[in-house]
């Protein structure tokens, strides 16, 4: 596979690189610095300390989710699971501080390749990682519209819900198709997945992960006394994180945060204070991303168990 052109690939760290630039801007240039400095204030950073530890458990939720997942490819041999863990914050590293938020999954890639006979088995459950994380995703940002308040109106969230229930009733289809044998030539190209048991076990850990990123920005929200209820936070933390998904940016800053103070806004939530509650969260990625690279640092040759 050739490399991008070189105008290409500055053009697209030009891209990801303003989004946060122009969150900046907007920080500056839009906001009350003065009521932005007070929800600062607000924000104790004994809540900080209880975030990032909460970070660190979802780290732990996705190494034991990894090797899930290696165990549902048939590993030939697995690593132990403070390995695992150490190797998932290397790759949140990448995934921090590279443009595009998908480095630490070609890393990761990388790191498995020894565990399989082919090459492309680790590419491939990155992949399938990556997608049982975005669909469990999906379904709790359904839940949060079920159970939370009606930010867009009755009708208009209704048809959000059916447009994602129609979503994963697709994903059903495509997996009778699958079965039905219509698709043999392109499944000829995929491994095959000799354990379904680990698998659904590491679907069912992706909800666990992203329940504790939303009661994470909950302890966040509490702390720092805003008028957001746990269905709140259920209905506007899943939206935001969707919003984060596609890689236009550094660790997500940007989107994230748009998407977050235009949905609290609406919940009686400042500005100012819904920018402080997402940029909390931000920190702790950063703070997660910082020690995966200590551990890089420390541990050169990480992983290397075959």
């Amino acid at each position: 596979m050739t490399d991008r052109p070189p105008t290409r690939r500055v053009l697209l760290w030009g891209a990801r690189l303003a989004v946060p630039a122009l969150l900046g801007l907007w920080l500056w240039k839009w906001t009350d610095r003065d009521a932005l400095l007070k929800a600062v204030d607000a924000l104790p950073v004994s809540a900080l300390g209880v975030a990032v530890l909460l970070g660190f458990v979802n780290v732990g939720i996705g190494a034991f989710r990894w090797g899930l997942l290696m165990r549902a490819f048939d590993a030939l041999q697995l690593p132990s699971r403070a390995e695992l863990f150490r190797a998932t914050l290397v790759c949140q590293f990448y995934n921090t501080f590279v443009p595009g938020s998908v480095a630490g999954d070609l890393v990761r890639a990388l790191l498995m390749r020894p565990a399989f006979p082919q090459a492309r088995t680790g590419l491939v459950l990155v992949v399938a990682e990556r997608l049982l994380g975005l669909f469990a995703l999906v379904l709790i940002a359904c839940l949060g519209l079920l159970l939370g308040p009606s930010l867009f109106g009755a009708e208009v969230q209704t048809t959000v819900l059916a447009v994602a229930l129609c979503g994963t009733l697709a994903v059903v289809a495509l997996l009778a198709v699958r079965a039905s044998g219509r698709l043999a030539a392109l499944r000829a190209q995929i491994p095959a997945v000799p354990n379904l048991g680990p698998a659904v076990l590491a679907f069912g850990i992706s909800f666990v992960g992203h329940l504790v990123n939303v009661a994470l920005y909950g302890q966040l929200a509490a702390a720092m006394n805003l008028p957001l209820g746990p269905t709140d936070i259920l209905l506007v933390v899943p939206l935001a994180l969707l919003a984060s998904v596609v890689p236009l940016s550094l660790a997500g800053v940007g989107a994230r945060e748009v998407a977050l103070v235009a949905l609290v806004v609406q919940l009686g939530v400042s500005q100012e204070q819904g920018t402080v509650l997402s940029l909390g969260f931000s920190a702790v990625i950063v703070v997660l991303g910082l020690c995966g690279g200590l551990v890089q640092w420390v541990y050169p040759s990480l992983l290397r168990y075959h």
